[in-house]
C-alpha cells in the first residue's frame, strides 16, 4: 500500500488554509465503508475520511498491515464475509479523521458507468488521467525479465508489494496480473514476447460491499458499476424500496433528516412521504489507481458541504521505500 502527502492549493469556504497538506492512501479498497469530503470535477482533491475500524469479537483491532493476518483474511471477499457474519466493524469517534486525495470524476447531474474496467460520463468513455493505474492481464511467451520489471516498471523484483503476480505459467508461456499505468502497458505490449494484454475487468466477489450495500438490487463491482445518476440541489428523489438504500445516508447523515422505514413506507421527519428533494450538490470521486483505490465505489456520493481543498503537488510518496520519481511532481 502506498502512502503519499500532497500540497493542497485551494483555500475551501470551510477556511483550510493554503498549502495545507492532505495525505493519500491508496487503500485495498475492502477496509471497510466510510463518509467522506470531497472536491470538484477531474481534479486530485483534498478529502476528509470518518473510516470504520475492524475490530475481532473480543474487541481487539485488525491491523490489516499485520503479516499475520493474511492467512485469516487472505483476500477481501473473506475478510468482508467474516466482518459480516461476526459484525465487526465499529464506527470511529466523529473527532477521529484521516485525509484522501481522490480525482471528481462526476458533477451533480452527471450519470456515470464502469464498463469492463473503463469510465463512461454521460454515455462518453472519459479518459485514463495520465499516470493513473489499472490492473492488466498479460501472456507472454516464457517469462518477463527481471530486469524489464525494475527499470521499466518500476516493479521491486525481491518485494513487489503486489505490483505483479503470476497467474499460471508453464513451458508454452506466461499469464500475469500487473499493476502498472497505460504508459507501462504500452512498453509490455510492445515486447516481442508479449502474446495478448488487456485490462482485468472484475466481474465478481463484491457481493453486499459496493455502494448502495445492496446486492440483490444492485449486482455490481468495481470493474462494472453503474449507471448511477450524481444527486444535484432542488432534484426531486423518488423513493423506492429499489433505490432507498442509494439515497439513505444523502438523506440522513448528510442533510440531517429523520428517516424511518415501516411497512414498506417511507418517513422523513415524522411525515410519511414518496419523494426527498436534494438540498446539496453530490459528487463522485474515483482514484487514479483503479484496482487498489477506496472511493466512490465503495463510499458512495459526496456532498458539496464536504469540499476541503484541491490537491496540486506530491511531496512524498512511500512503497516500502520513497518512491523518488513521484516527489514533488505536479498533480493534473
Amino acid at each position: 500500500m502506498g502512502q503519499e502527502l500532497g500540497r493542497a492549493a485551494r483555500r475551501s469556504r470551510r477556511g483550510v488554509p493554503d498549502a495545507a497538506l492532505a495525505a493519500a492512501v491508496e487503500g485495498r479498497p475492502w477496509r471497510g465503508r466510510s463518509t467522506v469530503h470531497a472536491a470538484r470535477r477531474a481534479r486530485a482533491a483534498h478529502i476528509f475520511l470518518k473510516p470504520e475500524v475492524l475490530k475481532e469479537s473480543n474487541g481487539s483491532p485488525i491491523d490489516l498491515d499485520d503479516q499475520s493476518n493474511f492467512a485469516k483474511y487472505p483476500d477481501k471477499q473473506t475478510l468482508f464475509q467474516t466482518l459480516q457474519e461476526n459484525k465487526l466493524l465499529l464506527v470511529h469517534p466523529p473527532d477521529k479523521t484521516d485525509n484522501y486525495i481522490k480525482r471528481c470524476v462526476a458533477v451533480a447531474g452527471d450519470e456515470l458507468q464502469v464498463k469492463s474496467g473503463s469510465l463512461f460520463i454521460n454515455g462518453k468513455p472519459s479518459e485514463f488521467p495520465t499516470g493513473s493505474q489499472a490492473e492488466y492481464i498479460v501472456h507472454t511467451k516464457g517469462m518477463i525479465s527481471k530486469d524489464f520489471l525494475q527499470n521499466e516498471l518500476g516493479i521491486n523484483v525481491e518485494n513487489p508489494n503486489g505490483q505483479i503476480g503470476i497467474l499460471a505459467s508453464d513451458s508454452i508461456g506466461s499469464k500475469y496480473v500487473i499493476n502498472m499505468t497505460i504508459e507501462e502497458a504500452a512498453k509490455v505490449k510492445a515486447l516481442p514476447t508479449c502474446d495478448y494484454i488487456s485490462l482485468k475487468a472484475d466481474t465478481a466477489g463484491y457481493e453486499g460491499m459496493l455502494f448502495p450495500f445492496n446486492s440483490t438490487s444492485y449486482k455490481w463491482t468495481i470493474d462494472n458499476y453503474g449507471p448511477l445518476k450524481v444527486p444535484s440541489k432542488g432534484e426531486t428523489l423518488h423513493l423506492t424500496a429499489a433505490n432507498i438504500d442509494m439515497y439513505r445516508r444523502l438523506i440522513h447523515v448528510y442533510e440531517h433528516n429523520d428517516l424511518e422505514e415501516k411497512d414498506g413506507k417511507f418517513f422523513i421527519d415524522g411525515k410519511e412521504t414518496t419523494t426527498y428533494t436534494c438540498k446539496y450538490n453530490y459528487y463522485w470521486m474515483m482514484g487514479d489507481n483503479r484496482h487498489r483505490s477506496q472511493d466512490s465505489r465503495f463510499w458512495g456520493f459526496v456532498p458539496e458541504t464536504h469540499v476541503v481543498g484541491k490537491a496540486s503537488m506530491i511531496w512524498f510518496s512511500w512503497s516500502g521505500g520513497p518512491r523518488w520519481k513521484r516527489l514533488f511532481k505536479s498533480i493534473n
